[in-house]
């Protein structure tokens, strides 16, 4: 993967969203597998990391990612103390925007964007904006 795309990637979500902590996820068998996080926010690459490899996020215990892998779609989660699961408790996650990457109509992995500690609700514009500058960067993910 090319780091450098990934950060201007990331710079240009965060820009948009006003959020930093923004992680690339491959799936792998029945789990997401942590690749490569913004290198900016509340958690340090590493530690993110280690908390996935500790902590494996199995796709079929998740309603998440049993959604979006259906319907290919983002999910978003506003305010995650509604809907809490241990995945998001352990990092202090209070909103995940869950963006699908499709490589040849198959979902190969997740670009969750998400807030730490505080909930932070995100306008449908800045969805939309998210998706085109996700899309414009699709091709470092394939």
């Amino acid at each position: 993967m090319d780091e450098e795309s990934f950060y201007e990637l990331t710079a240009e979500l965060s820009i948009s969203t006003g959020l930093e902590d923004i992680g690339y996820h491959k799936l792998l068998d029945d789990r997401l597998q942590p690749v490569m996080k913004s290198n900016k926010g509340k958690i340090t690459q590493e530690d993110w990391i280690r908390h996935h490899m500790d902590n494996p996020v199995l796709l079929a215990n998740n309603s998440i990612l049993i959604e979006l892998l259906s319907t290919k779609k983002k999910v978003c989660i506003k305010d995650a103390s509604i809907t809490s699961s241990s995945d998001m408790d352990s990092f202090t996650v209070r909103s995940v925007y869950m963006f699908p990457l499709i490589v040849d109509e198959n979902v190969i992995g997740v670009l969750p964007i998400v807030s730490i500690g505080v909930a932070t609700i995100l306008e449908d514009a800045t969805l939309i904006e998210c998706e085109k500058i996700i899309l414009k960067y699709k091709n470092i993910f394939g």
